[in-house]
């Protein structure tokens, strides 16, 4: 799998998850293709592609 069929996956989780409308979203470089989704109480879910496994990882605060 290439880096942009990682990225498309991690936003199409994302998307699939959450309302785009109520949150933010920014890059998170500390894991693989990660991102930061962040909610208006500032909580938030790291979403990453696990390269060794080929899924979603996710944690939430």
């Amino acid at each position: 799998m290439n880096d942009e069929e990682c990225e498309q996956r991690v936003h199409a989780w994302i998307s699939e998850h959450f309302d785009l409308t109520k949150v933010s979203i920014d890059n998170y470089d500390a894991v693989p293709f990660g991102k930061r989704v962040t909610d208006r109480h500032d909580d938030y879910v790291i979403v990453a592609y696990d390269t060794q496994w080929n899924r979603i990882a996710y944690k939430f605060k």
